[in-house]
């Protein structure tokens, strides 16, 4: 499933929200050539959903319906987490092939710059770097009004390192 550059953010935060809905834990998301697949462990079995074109229109329908509004859910949840890698991955204008989950970690594989990547992000640093992007953005909108742009804030930390 071809998941247009700078789309990624708002396409898994959207999985995210259906993930946190869902119960799930141990999530892994697999971008297929036809489809994206995404399965979870929840209660004492398994799930899986697949997302085709369509399904994927709505989901960056909602995606993007749902911008400025607060996350529904407990802080840290899966649509945070998502949201933030594929912020991400969307700076580094890379795509993932496999999102998988272990333990405090997910593992992205994929590609950046016509090159194979595989970068390992920490959960914790994922829910810092949210967090920090969100107070960008508050302060974005304090200052739209004709004052001060809020300065850009650099990503040089735990994500932006590659971890072997």
């Amino acid at each position: 499933m071809s998941i247009a550059p700078g789309e990624h953010a708002d396409i898994l935060r959207a999985v995210g929200r259906f993930l946190n809905g869902e119960g799930a834990r141990a999530v892994e998301l697999m971008n297929q050539d036809a489809f994206l697949s995404v399965s979870w462990k929840r209660g004492h079995g398994e799930d899986q959903r697949h997302y085709r074109d369509q399904e994927l229109a709505t989901l960056r329908n909602q995606a993007m319906q749902s911008r400025g509004r607060p996350l529904q859910e407990s802080r840290g949840g899966y649509a945070e987490i998502l949201r933030t890698l594929g912020q991400d991955l969307d700076q580094r204008r890379g795509d993932f092939t496999q999102i998988a989950q272990q333990g405090e970690e997910f593992l992205v594989s994929g590609s950046e710059a016509g090159r194979y990547s595989r970068r390992t992000y920490r959960t914790s640093d994922l829910l810092a770097n949210g967090r920090k992007r969100k107070e960008l953005r508050g302060s974005r909108r304090e200052t739209s009004g004709g004052g001060r742009q809020a300065e850009r804030w650099d990503d040089n930390g735990p994500l932006a390192r590659r971890l072997g």
